[in-house]
């Protein structure tokens, strides 16, 4: 009985050379309905492919781009089929199949050192007969070409005798890395592919308006030998036939690698024959996890290519979506997140995702690029997603810990799917990509605990918590913000009739300021009752009565806040506006106080004795003096 890896090798060689005599109609026809299986089973690979075409040419209507993805997914079957076929060639066939441009001879037959730079398409293997079509044979060639090493030892053996049969010598990249340098120097050809993503050991750098990781062996190479580049194309004239082409690329150690993305930006962006033959499916932009809310790396040639093109900002093309809080309270609170984003990935496009009152204030703070109000909550409301699913996210972080927003990040197809795992809702679980761990046991903030849960993902250890808006003099503002509540227990902590007092006693104080009353709808009756028998000039009660951005409008002009755990406080210290926060329960303050570094004071109220308005007062002269 045969060895695994023989038989896989047998299994191989045999569908080779049946696919090597077959008529090319048939072969052809069978990638057609191979490539259409591919792109209507391979959800995720279809995703890739579209989502790249969508990045590179946002300029082509969706229809047009299916068609380009469907006409590539046929021809990576032909470039599968190729592979397995192409050792069984008769001479032949091949110099009937295959013609070569360029300065071909002078690198096969030259003894001076060459890198050789190859672009992954459809008939790419075709590079291997290069030898054999400059009649050199295979014991003289010093062709060598960098490919990574398959998994299957059955697999791996098959390809490298059949692409070495023309005299093209493999060299694995790790440890054939040193023995291509001795290559170079001793006037050999390397040839490498250079166009796939490198992961955490590449260079990032720009291609196509995005941040990708590129690999760095043509500039290892190049700077440890020096030589002449070269690069390699296969122009596809018809099936299983193409031209093979070559160029020199003027270029030095320092630049090789903006000059090779330039040139492959430049032809996918002109050379539709090129277009057509890349290879779409394969996840060129893809980033290593760690690195998602992050463009710190070792190596990163992104400033480089920013002074040399005049740039001030990197183009903002990949996709970020962030699903917010329903409420304000909990919205403000994980802004810290969404501006440290901001700041660790100036190449993410940010859009939020937010209640339709929040979304004009949201939009006035600038930490997103695009504020998308979400639609009202009526029979249709998930089919609104479904036409947003053509500008679909590369990432998506969701904040709520709930099922309506996890199906929402689903519609919008978005591959990377982030947010809270919850027990009580497996199925939310199924359809995130990559779950977080829930820390509430900890007396945390709800921005520290995000910071750790995404930590891993790249987000920066330190938090910045300085306010969003830094106002001139806070101290002197014209006003007093008092937030009011109408919940029971709120009422028993702070009844009407102290907050009616403190008002009174407030206005005795600070003769030239006003008093401004919020609150919710439900709390208009409240705080009838807190402004009874006070001078109507000079308390202006919006209890009920402003949105979100008129009451941000209205606390810019406020020295002071002073209220319950709220919103409207929590805005207010957002804002830069010292707040004077009560507390109900002291073993609640770390998870539940205002997190921005405004000066902040807390004043506990036991349950049924109200607040202490000697310690408010107190605050109030503290920040704003007497």
């Amino acid at each position: 009985m045969l060895p695994f890896g023989s038989m896989f090798t047998f299994c191989f060689s045999a569908m080779g050379r049946f696919l090597a005599i077959l008529p090319e109609g048939v072969v052809q026809f069978l990638c057609r309905r191979l490539g259409g299986l591919f792109f209507h089973v391979s959800l995720r690979r279809r995703r890739i492919l579209l989502s790249n075409l969508r990045h590179v040419y946002p300029h082509l209507d969706e229809m047009e781009r299916r068609r380009i993805g469907r006409r590539s997914a046929d021809r990576l079957m032909e470039m599968g089929l190729f592979s397995l076929a192409l050792p069984y060639f008769s001479k032949e066939r091949l110099r009937r199949h295959f013609t070569a441009e360029g300065p071909w001879g002078s690198i096969v037959h030259s003894i001076d050192p060459q890198i050789l730079l190859i672009p992954h398409q459809t008939l790419t293997e075709a590079l291997t007969i290069l030898p054999f079509f400059w009649d050199v044979p295979p014991e003289w060639s010093h062709v060598h070409i960098l490919y990574r090493p398959f998994r299957s030892k059955g697999l791996e053996q098959f390809i490298r005798r059949t692409r070495e049969r023309f005299g093209t010598r493999l060299l694995p990249r790790k440890s054939g890395l040193f023995h291509s340098i001795r290559i170079l120097r001793g006037g050999g050809c390397v040839g490498l592919l250079f166009d796939q993503s490198a992961g955490a050991s590449g260079v990032q750098t720009l291609l196509c308006g995005r941040v990708a990781a590129t690999t760095a062996l043509p500039q290892f190479l190049l700077k440890n030998a020096p030589a002449e580049v070269f690069i390699a194309t296969v122009k596809r004239t018809d099936f299983w036939r193409a031209t093979l082409s070559v160029e020199k690329m003027p270029c030095t150690a320092q630049n090789i690698l903006e000059q090779m993305n330039g040139w492959l930006e430049e032809k996918l962006r002109d050379d539709v024959n090129f277009r057509d033959n890349w290879l779409w499916a394969h996840n060129r932009w893809k980033r290593p996890q760690k690195q998602w809310f992050s463009l710190h790396s070792r190596k990163n040639n992104l400033a480089d290519q920013e002074h040399r093109t005049e740039k001030a900002t990197l183009p903002r093309e990949t996709k970020l979506f962030i699903r917010l809080p329903t409420h304000l309270a909990d919205t403000v609170a994980v802004l810290p997140i969404v501006r440290s984003i901001r700041l660790g990935r100036a190449d993410l496009h940010i859009t939020l995702l937010c209640q339709l009152e929040h979304a004009e204030w949201l939009a006035s703070l600038g930490l997103a690029d695009t504020v998308r109000p979400l639609p009202e909550h009526k029979f249709f409301y998930f089919l609104r997603f479904l036409h947003l699913r053509y500008g679909e996210p590369d990432m998506h972080l969701i904040f709520p810990s709930t099922f309506c927003a996890a199906w929402e990040a689903f519609l919008l197809r978005s591959p990377i799917r982030i947010g809270l795992s919850r027990w009580q809702c497996p199925l939310r679980s199924l359809l995130l990509t990559h779950r977080l761990r829930n820390s509430r046991q900890e007396k945390l903030s709800d921005a520290m605990r995000w910071q750790r849960a995404l930590e891993p993902f790249g987000l920066p250890s330190e938090l910045s918590l300085e306010p969003l808006r830094t106002l001139p003099n806070p101290s002197q503002g014209r006003s007093i913000a008092i937030f009011l509540s109408a919940q029971s227990e709120c009422k028993n902590y702070y009844p009407p009739e102290e907050w009616n007092v403190l008002t009174r006693t407030l206005l005795e104080r600070y003769q030239r300021r006003k008093v401004l009353l919020f609150g919710t709808c439900a709390a208009r009756k409240f705080s009838l009752d807190a402004c009874r028998n006070l001078p109507q000039n000079r308390v202006e009660n919006f209890v009920g009565l402003t949105s979100t951005m008129r009451l941000s409008q209205l606390l810019e002009d406020c020295a002071v806040a002073v209220g319950l755990n709220c919103s409207g406080l929590h805005m207010a210290n957002a804002l830069g506006i010292p707040t004077i926060s009560l507390i109900c329960n002291a073993e609640d303050e770390n998870a539940c106080r205002p997190i921005f570094s405004t000066l902040k004071f807390f004043v506990c109220a036991e349950n049924g004795k109200g607040g202490k308005t000697d310690a408010i007062l107190h605050a109030v002269e503290s920040a704003i003096g007497s």
